[in-house]
């Protein structure tokens, strides 16, 4: 397990990050690496932050015009741009017109007051469509260029054109109540389907850690609405551990602190929303004692039978695996690992007349060492 620091750079589908992170590696089952670089949409490039964990990777670009983001599936190969990294839910999608319908060149958007970004594109059948956006009032917010490598980003609007998926991305940032208009220009290749996205208010879920030592227990509070549920992980440097998963909009739930190194832990809160995954961030926070070790094994036992020293002890709790150790008397010292949990170690060329001194602890899943059990065997 490591904790380190790391420059990446990732692109795919005209989008990208570049930048230094920091995070950690718990051998080959989990990484999470955070940090701050330059995110790329289509030939602009700007300030965000990012997230590269084993699941994936997401970043949000932030400062100067809309913050919009995207996320990218280690398991899948689909790039999706202004995702939820940026509080971006997913895509309202509208289907193309039927073969018998006329094939729609505009779409009308209404945006309701105090959004903090608005968020549309249009996808084409063979390549981006170039698109007028128009605001409340008539006024022309953006026009595709001609140049396929071409976009806008004012400030304000942020356009770009992806060939890889045959679509033209718009971004507005904090735009004016009212009705949008997404028109085709004169020319465009044709249109498959116009999309919108809906922005995400943040969820607020509030609660505080209480108990002390290794018995602690979430109280917590959020908003009750129909098709709301919440996921509750505890997370430090090597740590992260499901809670629980509820419905109830109030409760307590008591847990005992996972083995890991003393210091500060979060707890983190994921919403569901008919479907929709959030992050609520961190909601509390409190300060974890060490790891306890494991306990000292029972019933130790050392046998010498036919040319055998056969060694056997019983569990110990919190002990994920055992280290023996063998001193015998012609001058012999052997370390034994058993695999997988096992509790017997058998030694061969013991000859009569020889003693043997046997010690025996426990190793925590973290790698902390318990107390000795101690057997002498002749």
């Amino acid at each position: 397990r490591f904790d380190m620091n790391a420059r990446v750079n990732f692109a795919r589908h005209g989008v990208g990050f570049e930048g230094q992170i920091t995070g950690w590696i718990d051998g080959a089952s989990a990484f999470n690496f955070q940090g701050s670089g330059a995110v790329k949409a289509g030939p602009f490039s700007q300030g965000g932050e990012g997230v590269v964990s084993s699941d994936g990777i997401a970043v949000c670009r932030n400062g100067f015009g809309p913050d919009v983001g995207f996320g990218y599936a280690w398991s899948g190969n689909d790039t999706r741009i202004f995702a939820g990294s940026c509080n971006i839910g997913p895509w309202v999608v509208e289907r193309a017109a039927g073969a018998a319908q006329v094939r729609r060149t505009f779409r009308s958007v209404s945006v309701g007051r105090g959004e903090p970004v608005a968020v549309f594109s249009v996808v084409g059948t063979t390549l981006p469509p170039r698109v007028e956006l128009t605001g409340p009032g008539g006024r022309v917010l953006a026009v595709t260029p001609e140049d396929p490598a071409g976009g806008v980003d004012d400030g304000r609007v942020l356009l770009f054109q992806n060939q890889a998926d045959r679509t033209t991305y718009i971004a507005v940032d904090r735009p004016a109540a009212g009705l949008y208009r997404l028109s085709l220009v004169p020319g465009s290749p044709p249109v498959e389907r116009f999309r919108a996205a809906q922005a995400l208010s943040r969820p607020a879920v509030r609660g505080r850690v209480t108990g002390k030592g290794h018995r602690r227990a979430l109280r917590y509070r959020f908003k009750r609405e129909r098709g709301r549920s919440v996921v509750f992980y505890e997370q430090g440097r090597d740590t992260r551990k499901r809670l629980r998963h509820t419905r109830r909009p109030a409760g307590t739930i008591r847990f005992t602190v996972p083995d890991g190194r003393a210091g500060r832990r979060d707890i983190v809160a994921i919403v569901s929303q008919n479907g929709r995954a959030q992050s609520a961030g961190v909601i509390a926070t409190y300060i974890a004692p060490p790891a306890r070790r494991p306990t000292r094994p029972a019933h130790l036992r050392a046998r010498v039978r036919r040319g055998r020293l056969v060694v056997h002890w019983a569990r110990a709790r919190r002990a994920a695996s055992y280290e023996v150790r063998v001193h015998v008397s012609d001058g012999r010292r052997l370390l034994f690992l058993p695999k997988n949990g096992r509790r017997t170690v058998r030694l061969h060329g013991v000859r009569r007349g020889q003693r043997a001194r046997v010690t025996v602890r426990g190793v925590s899943a973290k790698g902390r060492l318990g107390r000795r059990a101690s057997v002498r065997a002749r």
